[in-house]
């Protein structure tokens, strides 16, 4: 008897350790309540600092420095999070020390539970780390973790082999990046990061991301430069029809992308795809611009938001519209709710399109051989446009006003009720 209670001990206790380990690690709610969301501003910065930069005339092998807020930081890793399933980030930049704050949601649970993970990071003293910040404190919960072990799982961590396929470019950014240090300027702490350029790698990552290859965009391309349909809707039928037909043997998510790159390409009249170096011309060629209800504007919006909705997310999309069509309220046409209205039905059709295998397929069957826009394309004509700063502020009150919102949320509405989305 006394052996058996032994060995029932040997078993139980470590189940018991675990179990107690795994409930501190464990939280009812989470320490970061709620991701930061991108605004319009955020995309004014993102400029600014490719602009100070010049991404645009760099050759791989050269050298660049960027400094980065500690509000930069936080968006964008709550934007890698949003993009890589869900959580919610925060950062804090002091001196001597970046704290970063992460909530994961564990879906395992009937009720809501969270992993809540701290990390201090530090300048390292050890000459092999070089100039890079380490772990100097990590929790998991309520559970520490040794410092040495720390360093070791980020050292892994920092390899990335980790991440999904919706991230994979990180895995380029990383190998581009020589060093990583608090500096202060201003009574302002920042992150800076020395990093050598690797732009063919960098394009040939995020086209991997899409889960495209230029030879599967060059059979849309073909296909869509042999007609000569001026009308947005007929082209997009075309291509949701070889999309249907091509699933029958390949994934129809992959599919969808390519037929949506390609209109996009069509549209605008160049190539969007990362790689770009497929045999076959731009999807346009000598044809004249397509209209969409009428207007190549609206084609244009529709389908760039479209082709940023399968490629960078729907929110990303949403707000490169706003974004757009701000910039023309201050220098442009003036502000448009009916192009807010392209550019979210746009963004809407490149996310449903592309979200699972049941809803591409779905999107194939509504919209091969589709001959009008009226299953994929809300009224518009009775939404105001061309309007200045100065006006669509008077009438709106700016991004986010009551009345604002109550314009975007009309434009939902009708998304919502076209006949693709019932």
């Amino acid at each position: 008897m006394r052996a058996l209670f032994w060995l029932a001990l040997l078993v139980v206790a470590p189940l018991g350790l675990l179990a107690l380990l795994l409930a501190m690690m464990v939280s009812a709610t989470p320490s970061v309540p709620g991701a930061a969301t991108l605004v319009v501003q955020d995309l004014e910065r993102g400029r600014a600092v490719v602009h100070e930069l010049g991404l645009k005339n760099l050759r791989d092998g050269e050298q660049r420095r960027v400094v980065l807020t500690q509000d930069d930081l936080e968006k964008g890793l709550n934007f890698l999070l949003a993009r890589a399933g869900a959580g919610a980030a925060r950062v804090a930049i002091q001196p001597e020390v970046m704290n970063v704050e992460i909530s994961l949601p564990l879906p395992v649970f009937s009720t809501p539970r969270y992993i809540n993970l701290y990390v201090g990071l530090m300048k390292s003293d050890l000459p092999q780390q070089g100039d890079w910040l380490v772990p100097s404190q990590v929790r998991v919960g309520r559970v520490p973790v040794p410092s040495g072990f720390a360093q070791w799982l980020w050292q892994g961590a920092l390899a990335m082999p980790w991440l999904p396929q919706s991230v994979q470019p990180l895995q380029v950014a990383r190998d581009m990046l020589q060093s990583a240090q608090i500096e202060t300027k201003n009574h302002t702490h920042q992150l800076a990061l020395r990093f050598v350029w690797h732009g063919e790698a960098l394009k040939a990552a995020m086209q991997s991301e899409m889960g495209l290859d230029e030879a599967t965009l060059d059979i849309y391309r073909t296909a869509l430069n042999k007609h000569p349909d001026r009308d947005f809707a007929r082209l997009l039928g075309h291509a949701f029809a070889l999309a249907k037909d091509r699933s029958k043997q390949a994934d129809p998510v992959t599919e969808n992308r390519a037929a949506l790159t390609a209109l996009a390409e069509r549209v605008m009249g160049g190539r969007l795809s990362a790689a770009s170096r497929g045999t076959a011309p731009p999807a346009r060629g000598s044809h004249p611009r397509p209209r969409l209800a009428g207007r190549e504007d609206f084609a244009q919006h529709f389908s760039l938001s479209a082709f940023i909705a399968v490629t960078g997310g729907a929110g990303l999309s949403d707000l490169v519209g706003v974004y757009k069509e701000l910039r023309d309220a201050r220098e442009g046409s003036g502000f448009s709710f009916n192009d807010l209205a392209a550019d979210r039905a746009g963004t809407s059709m490149g996310e449903w399109a592309t979200r699972s295998e049941d809803d591409a397929r779905r999107a194939q069957r509504i919209l091969a051989g589709v001959k009008t826009a009226t299953p994929f394309f809300p009224r518009v004509d009775d939404l105001p446009e061309f309007m200045s700063q100065a006006e669509f502020e008077r009438r709106f009150g700016g991004v986010g006003a009551p009345a604002y919102r109550d314009m975007v949320e009309k434009i939902e509405r009708r998304i919502a009720a076209l006949a693709v989305y019932r």
